[in-house]
């Protein structure tokens, strides 16, 4: 199994699911110690650009820059930000951008291996 694989796997991420399954969203902004999403975001990066190469990796860059300011939007809401919108449709577009994001990887990844 790869890093990239390892960091999906439906094992590790049941773990958050599991701890956040009882938890509603009550609307306010979530306080994370030393920015742990964005230190795992920086991490997934990291691991796309060393697995990806081209515009493959032009395309994913521009998706996990957009990212990175949807998450900065939702973990880090400024002062100057529209208090009226509404975190659960912010979690939901989170969701499904993630969702597009594996969708080109695993189409780029199925591409690069029909051409081997």
């Amino acid at each position: 199994m790869d890093d990239i694989d390892k960091f999906f796997s439906p094992e590790r991420l049941r773990i958050n699911w599991e701890s956040n399954a009882g938890e509603e969203d009550n609307g306010e902004a979530v306080s994370l110690k030393d920015n742990d999403v964005f230190v795992m975001f920086d991490k997934l990066v990291d691991l796309l650009s060393t697995r990806f190469k081209g515009d493959a990796a032009e395309g994913l860059e521009v998706l996990m820059l957009t990212f990175r300011n949807m998450l900065k939007g939702y973990f880090l809401p400024s002062e100057s930000d529209d208090m009226q919108t509404d975190r659960k449709e912010l979690k939901a577009n989170l969701l499904e951008y993630i969702n597009e994001i594996e969708d080109l990887i695993d189409a780029v990844e199925l591409m690069n291996s029909s051409s081997r």
